[in-house]
């Protein structure tokens, strides 16, 4: 485009903005048009030249004004310029409550959360106008965006003495705080206090927001049950969406084909791809591909999106060669290539099939496709070499990430331990506290799996007893264990008996096994012994404990000959 057309094409768009000025006869709210306009195009000067005229015209300056200057609040609020917003409010002559619920939307949209509820501390504190509805929505989202549930409780409060928690969209807000923060009951409490009034929103604003933040699934269950009983009540895609998350949560196979078959009955578009998205993933939780795949069958348009859920359904249910086979008669794969989900699914699926040389394969699809740099591929590709025992190469792909979450630390810190080589697990962990990654349970696991093959009984029993509890990680029956085979490798069978005695876990077989095993190798018969008659007691068609047991014997008579 040359100068001279984009000359005239500037000249163009100037002459319609200048058009809508008023004329010395038009009222004022052909401006406050302008300025709406210029608040949400890039017409920065013009709006700063509509100021200026407003400034020059001695517009901005009477109570009556107020108007004026509500939209050259909007419209800088909008342009993120945010403290000239505030400049213009506090200069105003009389604020009305307009001016102060413009300025908390600019805030809130800037992510200013502490600055929203600050002006609305001072609105209270005025006395000026008193908060409507539109102010009440944007202070509970602004509590909710800053996760100040004790502030959201007062505003509730607030809103509840003005009369404002009638209207429908300020209740359905208030439901979506309360039930996006866990532990926190008032949602369902509101349902119950308002039932005859809730709608389809104010119900789906309480399932959403259990499952999305609050991760409370038990009241998002509550929620749905209530639902279930409003004869009049009829859900929508949100509603069916959100169930079908509930039961993939759950893996209640009964309750997803309860849904399934509600869709079915009341005519809901289950053709749809992301509804059938939804109910193949659902499927896959509950392990049951069968099912995922009459869904899959019955959509007509499919995507790669909807391809990877139907493999990882195979996957979930440990069909792992399905899910490959599945990626092989991909139709119109150039169309519809894969994404950085089907990869992870495929490295993984390869992972637990052990299967190198087609590891390999993929990883050079990986990098011709151009999903080498996401870090969920990346940790498949440390988890397919780690697994499939090419810890060299685990580390290769560890070593060329760029970035790194909690998942690509724990594949490398047990992939290092599940080989034997604890020492190089205990120096990954240490590069992972330099970091700043906070581990987690899988993290300890793979530590102390770590310090139990090399031997490395104070650095075990330290990483229990103090950094777990330092990062407020609860051991369980794997951490236990850990220890157990930790203590009794080292020969420290008397401390392994006071330690299993005292810990707070029902011990599996994989404990006395180990600890079997560790009185063989060493040499502790008599110890063996008991563990074995109570393993065997416990668990009689074990045929792990049959074997240690026999070397156990073999042992006995192997030391009796010497003698």
């Amino acid at each position: 485009m040359s100068a001279v057309s984009l000359i005239e094409r500037q000249q163009v768009n100037w002459n319609k903005l200048t058009s809508l000025l008023p004329k010395p006869t038009e009222a004022l709210p052909r401006l406050n048009n302008l300025l709406k306009l210029c608040a949400n195009s890039s017409y920065l000067k013009t709006g700063e030249s509509i100021h200026a005229h407003l400034i020059v015209k001695d517009l901005l300056s009477r109570p009556e004004d107020a108007w004026q200057i509500n939209s050259l609040i909007n419209f800088y609020a909008k342009r993120g310029e945010a403290h000239r917003a505030r400049k213009l409010f506090d200069s105003m002559p009389e604020r009305n409550v307009v001016s102060w619920c413009t300025l908390m939307k600019g805030y809130q949209d800037s992510g200013s959360d502490s600055e929203v509820l600050k002006l609305f501390e001072s609105m209270l504190l005025s006395g000026e106008p008193q908060p409507n509805e539109f102010v009440a929505t944007v202070v509970i989202k602004s509590c909710l965006s800053s996760m100040r549930i004790k502030e959201g409780k007062q505003c509730h409060g607030c809103f509840l003495k003005h009369g404002l928690t009638s209207h429908d969209y300020v209740r359905n807000t208030l439901l979506y705080m309360y039930s996006s923060c866990s532990g926190t009951r008032e949602a369902i409490r509101l349902l119950l206090d308002d039932l005859p009034r809730c709608d389809l929103l104010a119900f789906n604003s309480a399932l959403s927001g259990y499952l999305e933040h609050g991760g409370a699934l038990g009241e998002a269950l509550e929620v749905l049950r209530k639902m279930a009983v409003e004869e009049d009540l009829v859900w929508d895609e949100v509603t069916y969406m959100s169930s079908l998350k509930l039961c993939s949560s759950f893996r209640d196979l009964n309750m997803a084909r309860q849904i399934h078959s509600r869709m079915v009955r009341l005519g809901f578009h289950c053709g749809d791809v992301n509804v059938s998205g939804a109910l193949i993933n659902m499927y896959g939780k509950c392990r049951k591909p069968f099912y995922a795949q009459r869904v899959y069958d019955g959509t007509h348009s499919r995507n790669i999106v909807l391809n990877t859920s139907l493999m990882d359904a195979y996957f979930q249910s440990k069909s792992y060669e399905e899910a490959l086979n599945l990626f092989a008669k991909m139709e119109n794969r150039e169309e519809a290539p894969p994404n950085e989900f089907t990869f992870a699914v495929l490295l993984n699926s390869v992972a637990e099939l052990c299967l190198l040389k087609h590891g390999g394969l993929l990883h050079g699809l990986v990098v011709k496709s151009g999903f080498r740099s996401h870090v969920m591929v990346g940790n498949a590709l440390v988890n397919m070499y780690a697994k499939s025992g090419s810890i060299q190469d685990a580390w290769k792909a560890f070593s060329g990430m760029n970035f790194r979450d909690i998942i690509t630390w724990n594949v490398m810190i047990c992939g290092f331990s599940h080989h034997g080589l604890g020492k190089e697990a205990l120096e990954v962990f240490e590069k992972m506290m330099v970091a700043g990654e906070v581990p987690n349970r899988i993290t300890f696991v793979g530590v102390l799996h770590a310090c139990s093959h090399m031997g490395f009984v104070e650095q075990g029993r330290y990483s229990f007893h103090h950094l777990m509890k330092r990062f407020n990680v609860e051991p369980n029956l794997q951490h236990y264990t850990c220890v157990v085979g930790l203590l009794s490798k080292a020969g420290l069978f008397e401390e392994v008996e006071s330690f299993m005695r005292k810990a707070p876990v029902q011990w599996d077989v994989v404990a006395w096994s180990s600890l079997l095993n560790a009185c063989y190798v060493r040499r502790n018969y008599s110890l063996g012994k008991k563990v074995a008659e109570y393993a065997i007691e416990m668990y009689p068609n074990n045929s792990g404990i049959y074997i240690l047991l026999s070397n156990q014997k073999s042992g006995t008579v192997l030391r009796e000959c010497v003698r």
